[in-house]
């Protein structure tokens, strides 16, 4: 109890997350546009990072980079 506060009860589970979004004052989400076609790329490195989230916005900590190839 760090801090005051009751340790999470449910098991952690990584995730990883691709985009954000929420509904506003009651407006449903608008739908998602088709995926443009690209070519093929190759990945050459795997960044892992941290966010936190706070009142102005998330914040980004680079924790690994990871080369590919």
């Amino acid at each position: 109890m760090r801090a005051g506060l009751e340790a999470e009860g449910r098991r952690y589970h990584a995730h990883l997350t691709l985009a954000r979004a929420r509904a506003r004052e009651g407006a449903s989400l608008p739908p998602l546009p088709e995926p443009p076609a690209l070519d093929s790329w190759t990945a050459t490195e795997l960044v892992l990072y941290r966010s936190r989230l706070g009142r102005a916005g998330s914040v980004y900590e680079e924790l690994r980079r990871i080369r590919l190839s």
